[in-house]
């Protein structure tokens, strides 16, 4: 009888391991990153050069160049993997469409946040 009940009993504590490592892992949001409910305005420049790879595929890029260079939060959800220095041109019938804000700590501590955008 006390095997039957330790035999459940590691059933049951087996099942809700995997339950909450499995919703750990599910979790693709990314902390500090904060979408809208509809998406936003379109961003008119068209060359991008990432600058910092966040995961596969986000990424912080600059458009333009120093002093009108402005950062954001490059997001596909295509399953395209981003890689530093990777340049990148929005092509003439897409744009880069603001679809959020990404909030982060730079390496000295300032906290930044910049747009998050998506090529659509």
């Amino acid at each position: 009888m006390k095997f039957f009940f330790g035999f459940v009993t590691g059933i049951i504590v087996t099942i809700i391991f995997l339950f909450l490592y499995t919703r750990k892992d599910s979790s693709d949001e990314l902390e500090g990153l904060t979408l809208f409910k509809q998406t936003g305005e379109c961003i008119a420049k068209r060359k991008l050069k990432i600058f910092q790879t966040v995961r596969a595929n986000a990424a912080l890029a600059k458009f333009g160049v120093y002093p009108d260079e402005m950062m954001v939060l490059l997001i596909n959800y295509e399953g395209i993997a981003y890689y530093d220095d990777q340049k990148i041109i929005v092509p003439k019938n897409q744009c880069a469409r603001r679809i959020g804000t990404y909030t982060y700590s730079t390496r000295v501590g300032f906290q930044k946040t910049v747009p998050a955008v998506e090529i659509r």
